[in-house]
């Protein structure tokens, strides 16, 4: 199984890990190119806030962020899944799960980024501004540098894909034509029964739903006889849509086939997850 995740616009600051100058170490080597072009060009945009602004649509409480571009190269890096926060983020809460539960997320996690493609979870990145729609100037739009040269990555994994990713950002590289590849559209449930997707509970109930995978899974496919794969011995093969609904089933989690065959419906009752203050 594969669990592609959107990055977030916030980002925990430092970190303990080499600079990407001193230790250049992503997956997916053939993305290197790409994605040190991407980086140059923005640490070069930042030697001008104004036009870092306009680029990045930032506002005037976001001038941080042009610093924090500014030294891509030389800041401290983490892991991806580290990195990360926001509502989404916050509802997975990597640092209250146990090793079994992470061991599952760093195994079975790519993270999409704007400025580094997909990424694994264990990959340490530094802190940056740059999203989707994002327009570095003399550039092409990031969903043209990044859909021919990443859609092979997922093409050759032929496991289960659930695409947790927003549409933006699941455009930079589109999941492969397949029968076990699926966008997992979230929905809230009202207190009258009443379905809706907005906003914070799309987010909140994908954090929900990964956080219960990494807690769960585990255990759950073990009794269940499924055996890891041969190449990811900390892996768990749940390579069909009915074995993971059958999952979700037994911890209470309401995931359903829609009438589109490559999307799958997550629902969560808004009661039970009131909001946080919204950040992306």
């Amino acid at each position: 199984m594969l669990i592609l995740l959107p990055p977030s616009e916030t980002k925990r600051p430092g970190g303990g890990g080499l600079p990407l100058i001193n230790s250049w170490n992503l997956s997916f080597a053939e993305l290197d190119e790409t994605r040190r072009m991407l980086a140059g060009a923005l640490r070069d945009l930042a030697s001008d806030p104004v036009a870092t602004a306009k680029a990045l649509k930032l506002g005037p409480k976001q001038e941080d962020e042009v610093t924090v571009n500014a030294s891509l190269f030389d800041s401290e890096t983490m892991p991806a899944l580290e990195r990360f926060t926001g509502v989404l983020y916050d509802a997975i809460d990597v640092d209250t799960l146990d090793d079994a539960a992470r061991d599952f997320l760093d195994t079975h996690v790519l993270i999409q980024s704007a400025l580094f493609g997909l990424v694994q979870a264990t990959d340490e990145i530094p802190a940056y501004r740059l999203s989707f729609d994002s327009r570095i100037p003399g550039m092409l739009p990031l969903k043209k540098i990044w859909q021919d040269q990443s859609a092979s990555i997922l093409e050759r994994r032929p496991e289960l894909i659930l695409d947790l990713r927003s549409e933006g950002y699941a455009a930079l590289t589109p999941l492969p034509a397949r029968d076990n590849a699926f966008f997992v559209r979230a929905m809230g449930r009202t207190a009258d029964g009443t379905l809706r997707q907005l906003n914070h509970f799309n987010k909140k109930g994908k954090g929900v739903f990964v956080r219960a995978l990494a807690e769960t899974m585990p255990t759950w496919a073990t009794a269940q006889n499924q055996k890891p794969p041969k190449n990811s011995p900390g892996g768990v093969s749940v390579d069909d849509v009915e074995t993971l609904m059958s999952w979700a089933t037994s911890v209470s989690i309401e995931l359903t086939r829609t009438e589109d065959p490559h999307v799958l419906q997550l629902v969560i009752n808004e009661a039970d997850y009131p909001p946080l203050n919204a950040r992306s």
